[in-house]
């Protein structure tokens, strides 16, 4: 579920956008 959201927000980068925040 993470995988998808990653993508949706960061298609570039394969990490979930929570990592990223």
């Amino acid at each position: 579920m993470l995988a998808l959201s990653s993508i949706d927000n960061h298609p570039m980068l394969p990490i979930p956008d929570q990592f990223l925040r």
